[in-house]
């Protein structure tokens, strides 16, 4: 959303939403578009302006159905990317032959991208069967190489989700509260599965009793969940959980899923970029933390083992689960805001206690930070 001042600055003409990715930098940031006399604008939420003149300006497109233009300065270094309805024509009717040869050029692409989609009907009918299956496969042959990844690509699609996510409620930045998140972080980090991640956890005063974690290990805590928990052995197994389904990367194969054709095979051919083409979609990135049961079940269980690597007590989660069951009816808000995400709960309380039982154990080392003073900053 443009700032106040920002929003005044622009004329009364027909705005387009898309994002920028500004020299320098991979992550795309979410912006207003609109088309001029002399060029194309883009303006951040910041207020921070971008431009490309038409005379200098090349298109092409591309996105993960193929409905996105890229506009770029000759020599690259800034792209402005939208796949709104109405935008190629709002460029054809500003820029009229300054743009011509790139309009026909973008056509083109359009015009070449939807003859390779039909085949004709009857011809090598194997071959045909074959292509489909393939492509009916390509999201979840993408989900599979995700593992692959380095922790880097995972960084980029969370830190770019998480900039475009509008968070209700202020940010949190009490000294005790941060100390007891980072000391729970600290402590699993060192037993988590694999190197690179960086897990960054934001605090928002909200009611709702709720936590999740972004690919490459942004978390967010919102203090309902804080005043919830009757112990920090909770909170710790709450966390111990969504830092599982990153390391896990549970959210980067959920996301893959959702990815189309192309852009699917560009991330087979090992196009890194596509990944944060997804990321720019939020309502593909709502799908991040949409988990199957099998993930919600690898995540208690490798939850559970870090949490016994790092001498805490795993049963924090089952009691978790079991502390906002028993608050049906109450006057807790909000409490079965995180119990309804993670389906059958008796199950898996079942479960995390066998793993408390069964698991390797570290000797137990009791949290140092001080559980009444987060209280209190919470109340």
């Amino acid at each position: 959303m443009l700032a106040p001042d920002a929003r005044r600055r622009l004329p009364a003409v027909e705005t387009f939403v898309g994002t920028v990715v500004r020299a320098g930098q991979s992550v795309p940031v979410r912006a207003e578009i609109r088309v001029g006399a002399d060029g194309v604008e883009a303006r951040t939420g910041d207020g921070e302006a971008h431009a490309v003149r038409f005379d200098a300006m090349t298109l092409e497109t591309g996105g993960y159905e193929g409905d996105f233009v890229f506009c770029r300065p000759r020599g690259g270094g800034l792209t402005i990317s939208t796949n709104a309805k109405g935008f190629v024509d709002a460029l054809r009717a500003a820029a009229g032959p300054a743009l011509a040869a790139e309009l026909e050029k973008v056509g083109g692409q359009k015009r070449r991208r939807r003859a390779g989609a039909w085949i004709s009907t009857g011809v090598f009918l194997a071959l045909v069967a074959g292509v489909g299956a393939f492509l009916w496969n390509v999201p979840s042959m993408v989900a599979s190489t995700a593992e692959s990844l380095p922790a880097s690509i995972d960084r980029q699609v969370g830190d770019a989700a998480f900039t475009q996510m509008q968070l209700e409620g202020a940010t949190v930045q009490d000294p005790a509260v941060q100390a007891f998140l980072e000391e729970i972080v600290a402590r699993l980090s060192a037993h988590a599965e694999g190197e690179g991640w960086d897990f960054r956890v934001t605090v928002v005063d909200r009611e709702d009793v709720n936590a999740f974690a972004l690919p490459g290990g942004r978390m967010v805590v919102l203090t309902g969940l804080l005043r919830a928990a009757d112990s920090p052995d909770q909170v710790a197994g709450v966390m111990a959980h969504e830092m599982a389904h990153v390391t896990r990367r549970h959210g980067m194969r959920n996301v893959a899923h959702q990815a189309g054709i192309a852009l699917g095979v560009r991330l087979l051919l090992g196009d890194a970029s596509g990944w944060t083409e997804l990321a720019a979609d939020l309502a593909i990135m709502a799908k991040a933390n949409d988990y199957s049961r099998e993930q919600e079940a690898d995540a208690d269980a490798e939850g559970a083992r870090m949490l016994m690597a790092a001498g805490l007590d795993p049963s924090g989660l089952a009691d978790f689960f079991r502390l906002l069951e028993g608050e049906r009816g109450s006057e807790l808000g909000g409490a079965l805001e995180w119990l309804s995400t993670h389906p059958d709960h008796e199950s898996r309380i079942a479960h995390v206690e066998e793993l408390s039982r069964t698991l390797p154990a570290a000797p137990r080392r009791p949290l140092e930070a001080d559980w009444e003073a987060v209280k209190a900053a919470v109340d």
